[in-house]
């Protein structure tokens, strides 16, 4: 909460003195939100406001192309968090497509891994599996600790649903 007060404080004056600044300020509280506090529902509605403001921009240069595909991922991971397999999947593929263009290897194996996480809610294992195995060693090669850990949460996922308990442990 004290974080978030913070981002709410940083917020407001980003947005009297630097617009991008004040979206980045939206994205990190909208991230808080939905990731540490749970309001997935409320961060959302931020994202949204913050991926309609870097949609008018040039998304493909270095200055926004990140920011973009944070926007894009986060939306995804939220409708997934939510259940919502059909919005999360459309901003996968928007994301991957994205990453692909402007070449971000990382970004471009998180939309995978989180389609591959969005697989396993549609009971699509195999094709969990194959898009989780394709991330990881991704995910390991940028020593993206939090996402390594998920790869192995969601590959233990869709054995379990393949009835695979020992590849699952």
């Amino acid at each position: 909460r004290e974080a978030l007060d913070n981002y709410i404080l940083a917020e407001r004056i980003a947005h009297i003195n630097n617009i991008d600044f004040y979206l980045y300020s939206k994205l990190s509280i909208a991230i808080l939100r939905s990731e540490e506090l749970g309001e997935v529902h409320e961060a959302l509605d931020l994202y949204r406001e913050c991926y309609n403001y870097y949609k008018s921009k040039e998304v493909r240069t270095p200055k926004y192309s990140s920011s973009y595909q944070e926007v894009i991922f986060a939306l995804a991971d939220a409708h997934k968090a939510l259940h919502q397999i059909d919005s999360a999947t459309y901003y996968n593929k928007l994301g991957y497509k994205e990453s692909k263009i402007t070449k971000e290897k990382e970004y471009n194996a998180l939309f995978t891994l989180n389609e591959g996480a969005n697989l396993i809610l549609k009971k699509n294992y195999s094709g969990a599996l194959d898009s989780i195995k394709k991330a990881l060693p991704v995910m390991i090669t940028f020593k993206n600790e939090g996402n390594i850990l998920a790869s192995y949460y969601y590959l233990g996922k869709a054995y379990e649903g393949l009835g695979n308990k020992p590849l699952a442990i």
